[in-house]
């Protein structure tokens, strides 16, 4: 129990989840925008097939009239045919990609309908977190890529540029910029600091 105590830290090998979805859905989304980064958006998409470990089938997947048009943002959530077309569609998959209006979006219900699922198999060693898309064109051309684990996962981490992305994009809810500033600040000199108060306070909402 007191192995490494002190000199050991399992915050570094915390997994940072870059978007507010079931985590099982987060290599669909990366692979989705790296192929969106090939292809130049949705133009010509005909269909989408994602593969992915059975188990996870009855929880993003199924029922399938469901999934392709889910009714709340928490359905959404947990709807891997919402992930993919909705990254697709937008080139995102934030906060507001969520929100009560923005699941109801035409164009990416249309695409939605176009994704297809089955049991990944194989399903290669990893952290359980693996997946394989491939993106069909009208040209008939298709574009695959295939996902041993999730980005944010220890041995794969995210860059320190997307997880200041993302606290800056959830911040600004709430916080000015200049609290942003110094709150980063503070965080990125944490070892430095004597304590945390001083970085609690800047978290709160202030009219400055």
């Amino acid at each position: 129990v007191t192995g490494d105590l002190g000199s050991r830290w399992e915050s570094r090998s915390n997994f940072y989840k870059l978007y507010p979805n079931a985590q099982v859905l987060l290599p669909f989304v990366e692979m989705v925008m790296e192929i969106r980064r090939e292809i130049g958006g949705i133009e010509g998409v005909t269909a989408i097939r994602v593969e992915i470990p059975a188990r996870f089938i009855p929880v993003v997947c199924e029922p399938r009239a469901a999934k392709i048009a889910p009714r709340t943002n928490t359905h959404a959530r947990a709807s891997l045919a919402y992930a993919v077309a909705v990254a697709l569609v937008r080139g995102s998959a934030g906060i507001d990609d969520y929100s009560d209006e923005a699941i109801f979006d035409p164009e990416v219900l249309r695409i939605a309908a176009l994704v297809s699922h089955a049991a990944l198999d194989p399903v290669p060693h990893g952290d359980g977190f693996s997946g394989a898309l491939t993106i069909t064109l009208a040209d008939g051309s298709s574009h695959r890529l295939e996902q041993v684990s999730r980005k944010g996962h220890p041995e794969e981490p995210d860059t320190p540029a997307a997880v200041e992305a993302k606290f800056r994009n959830n911040a600004g809810r709430l916080l000015s910029e200049h609290r942003i500033e110094a709150v980063l600040l503070k965080t990125l000199s944490i070892e430095s600091q004597s304590g945390i108060d001083s970085l609690t306070a800047l978290t709160v909402p202030t009219p400055d």
